[in-house]
């Protein structure tokens, strides 16, 4: 599957379809995801705190695939899971609409376009969602293994979101690791940090 961006968030009805922009794609925040499983791979960091400051350049979809690849064999399931299961929701919408009789026969079929509209675009979001938390477990997993005690990144909204979300993965893992979400100002310069604290073994 091509990754692509579909936009933020839309909410289809029979009288229009709006988004919202506080729900945005998941495949904005890819290339950060990329960038830091790259960067964390790498056979040598120096020391346990690294530092990631964001790439000029974005990461190529085909590249963020083979980065999460390479540590989440499974993506490709995901994919074709989250794909089969947004096509299935469409579906049930489709038959709801149908169904509906508490709109007029017009208002009925201007939701079942809508809804036909907007199906690759609500597909490919839940495609690049899932590619999202995938990359976001291949992440985890290099934490997991204890090299790195904290992450700094630029203070930017992209970032944010990935450490935020990243803070959330580690928790889940068994056994759970706990990790704090600070901004650090340092000489009028503001990071992101993300501390690890490793579990400890008895």
């Amino acid at each position: 599957m091509q990754l692509h961006y579909s936009g933020p968030k839309a909410s289809i009805t029979a009288h229009g379809i709006t988004y919202n922009n506080n729900k945005e794609d998941k495949f904005v925040y890819l290339s950060s995801i990329a960038e830091l499983i790259i960067a964390l791979n790498r056979d040598s960091i120096p020391g346990r705190q690294y530092t990631h400051e964001e790439s000029k350049k974005t990461v190529d979809s085909d590249l963020i695939l083979t980065q999460i690849r390479a540590l989440n064999p499974g993506i490709d399931a995901k994919m074709t899971e989250a794909k089969n299961a947004a096509e299935k929701e469409i579906d049930h919408d489709l038959r709801q609409a149908r169904d509906n009789h508490l709109i007029s026969a017009e208002e009925r079929e201007v939701l079942i376009k809508n809804i036909t509209l907007m199906r690759d675009y609500q597909i490919n979001r839940a495609i690049n969602k899932a590619v999202y938390y995938s990359g976001l477990g291949a992440i985890a997993g290099i934490l997991k293994k204890g090299h790195v005690d904290t992450i700094s990144t630029p203070r930017i909204p992209k970032f944010a979101h990935v450490l935020h979300s990243l803070k959330a993965s580690l928790q889940q893992l068994r056994p759970p690791i706990e990790s704090s979400f600070d901004i650090v100002n340092e000489h009028d310069q503001y990071t992101i940090s993300l501390t690890i604290k490793q579990p400890q073994t008895v």
